[in-house]
């Protein structure tokens, strides 16, 4: 339980990791979306929790599974279909096909 006031240098500790993280991200944020698109833009959403994985491992030690390396490899491959890096066969993205015969 926590009894009186925070410190000045926890107050400021706060500010700076609100205003600092959250401020980096919005101007990242704001680049990706002028210059490669919305989608690379989102794509970050995804991929996030692939650092913060990688980064519980490397930095705290946390075990991984089987999972986390094969969830990993989907979200990437997803990433990288979403903004065109893989190419697809055309009849898996062509669009809707013309009605037949009637």
């Amino acid at each position: 339980m926590v009894t009186g006031a925070p410190s000045l240098a926890t107050v400021l500790g706060m500010l700076a990791l609100g205003s600092l993280g959250s401020g980096v991200a919005y101007v990242l944020n704001t680049h990706i979306v002028g210059q490669p698109g919305g989608t690379a833009a989102s794509s970050v959403t995804y991929v996030t929790p692939l650092v913060s994985v990688a980064a519980g491992a490397i930095v705290l030690g946390e075990l991984l599974s089987w999972h986390e390396p094969a969830g990993a490899l989907v979200v990437l491959l997803g990433v990288a279909i979403s903004q065109g890096r893989v190419p697809l066969p055309a009849t898996l993205h062509s669009g809707p096909r013309p009605a037949s015969g009637a």
